[in-house]
């Protein structure tokens, strides 16, 4: 790989935090497809083994900043690059139909994610997939429990986490049921929650 020239906008900030959060067991995407030319580090279509509702993505909904993932990329000492992707997450005081859902999250353990920062129109990122390897997220923990003064939170963490060789990848587009691209960030979302829409 060639080096390529970088320019970073001072001006460009945004808000922290996951504005969306979806999910996908690996077992239902049949093939990620990677765009690494023309200066691109990005996806540019997750296909999935069948369409309709279910067979794609799930959303975690949530408050603004209750949940933030954190990406590191570090140099082994064998000369092995290693992103370490954490997403992290607030269940306030869960409910049993919520400790339903983290229960479901426990019990997969090949996951992908695509989340979208908060700001307006940012990026959607894939974690837990690579050019080597896909579905490398899973359950890590789910800490938490009720405070002891009123002014404590009762909540739950948790924390999803897995271990990949690239940074995560910026989806671009996805293929809709016409088999013409899909680039408007809502749009894309809509077909991943609901393949072949």
């Amino acid at each position: 790989m060639a080096l390529s020239s970088l320019t970073v906008e001072k001006c460009n900030r945004v808000a922290g935090g996951i504005k969306r959060l979806l999910l996908c067991d690996l077992s239902l995407i049949s093939s990620v497809s990677f765009d690494v030319t023309a200066s691109n580090h990005a996806v540019d279509d997750i296909v999935f083994a069948a369409t309709g509702v279910g067979n794609g993505f799930v959303e975690f909904i949530f408050k603004k900043g209750e949940a933030r993932y954190e990406s590191n990329t570090e140099r082994q000492d064998n000369g092995v690059d290693v992103t370490t992707v954490n997403v992290f997450m607030n269940v306030p005081a869960p409910t049993s139909a919520q400790l339903y859902a983290l229960e479901g999250l426990r019990d997969t353990c090949e996951l992908v994610a695509v989340v979208q920062e908060f700001g307006t129109d940012n990026e959607l990122r894939v974690l837990g997939a690579d050019q080597g390897e896909l579905g490398t997220l899973e359950f890590n923990s789910l800490n938490g429990g009720s405070g002891s003064v009123r002014t404590d939170a009762n909540t739950f963490e948790l924390n999803i986490m897995g271990m990949q060789e690239q940074p995560p990848f910026v989806l671009t587009q996805t293929e809709g049921a016409t088999g013409s691209p899909i680039t408007d960030h809502d749009l894309i979302i809509a077909e991943l929650l609901t393949p072949g829409s």
